[in-house]
């Protein structure tokens, strides 16, 4: 949690360096390059044979793969680069932590499930929150500039975008995942990710890279093996040994690392007012989307021993 608390602060920096598009090309194609190979072990060491993944796929799944693929990497990940060259990393944490409330709704719309007046007293007090953050924090861009309550209000609206892409690839996943191994489908959704972003790279993202640049190179190190390839691996790790309700309440710690570290790192301010809008997206979060949430968690972490085959006993283990 602590990583990923840190990692919009490594976006951040890494933004001094590298356009949007660049830093999520440079963040996922090593990361796919890491995490596929551990996910095709993952799956040789169980039994069936590494292209067990393809074969098992229909072709309305294989549609839901790619999908999955451009919602988890390039979409999500390009609006929150956009978004927090708009409004503070700690921000940004606060407006990424809304997630579980953003999966709740695609819960409703997918898995249809009931989305009661507590669910959507719970998204419409996370959102009140930030709009107290937007309303009474005085935010200033990288070159200095004082924000405008419009330029504040587009950053944040901007971010959610990457609060929707990551709702609906979370949502999907959860069908990907039932009868198939987790670390597996993992590495193949990051690999088709990273080549969503290839019509980003450029020869002057390469030259970058050839200049030795100490903070753009550990940024991008940072986000790539910390964030993204032992971030996810110890994340489904600990799904496979606890509880995901256990697992899930380690998640309200990310924003809270985010805005420290952001703090200290930074220089972004915290004050009275951001604490108190931060409480408000929290417990709005934690009112809208805990339950279902947990409920995908549980689905992803209920199959890492599968053989990859759609049967009954699979998907109630």
């Amino acid at each position: 949690m602590a990583l990923w608390g840190g990692s919009f602060i490594a976006i951040k920096i890494g933004l001094r360096h590298l356009t949007p598009a660049e830093l999520v090309t440079a963040r996922f194609v090593p990361s796919a390059m890491m995490l596929l190979p551990m996910g095709l072990l993952a799956a040789k060491r169980s039994g069936p044979p590494m292209t067990s993944f393809w074969k098992s796929l229909s072709r309305q799944e294989l549609a839901v793969v790619i999908i999955t693929s451009f919602l988890s990497v390039p979409a999500y990940h390009f609006c929150l680069n956009v978004g927090e060259t708009m409004i503070p990393a700690g921000w940004a944490g606060l407006v990424i932590s809304l997630n579980p409330a953003c999966i709740a709704i695609y819960a409703a719309i997918l898995l249809h499930e009931k989305v009661g007046a507590r669910r959507w007293a719970g998204v419409a007090l996370a959102f009140t929150g930030l709009v107290f953050i937007a309303l009474t924090h005085e935010a200033h861009a990288d070159d200095g500039r004082t924000l405008t309550l419009f330029q504040k209000g587009l950053g944040i609206f901007i971010t959610l975008g990457a609060v929707i892409s990551w709702g609906g690839s979370t949502t999907l996943s959860k069908k990907l995942i039932e009868g198939r191994k987790p670390l597996e489908t993992l590495g193949w959704i990051m690999t088709l990710g990273a080549l969503w972003t290839i019509p980003f790279w450029k020869p002057s993202l390469g030259a970058k890279f050839l200049v030795w640049n100490p903070e753009l190179w550990w940024s991008v190190i940072f986000l790539s093996v910390g964030c993204t390839v032992f971030g996810f691996a110890v994340w489904y790790w600990t799904l496979s040994h606890w509880q995901a309700s256990r697992a899930g309440a380690f998640i309200y710690l990310v924003p809270l690392f985010a805005l420290i570290i952001s703090r200290v790192m930074l220089g972004e301010r915290l004050d009275l007012a951001t604490l108190v809008g931060a409480a408000g997206v929290l417990g709005g979060v934690v009112l809208a989307g805990t339950k279902s949430a947990l409920k995908i968690a549980e689905g992803l972490a209920s199959q890492p021993q599968s053989d990859g085959k759609h049967d009954d006993a699979s998907t109630r283990r």
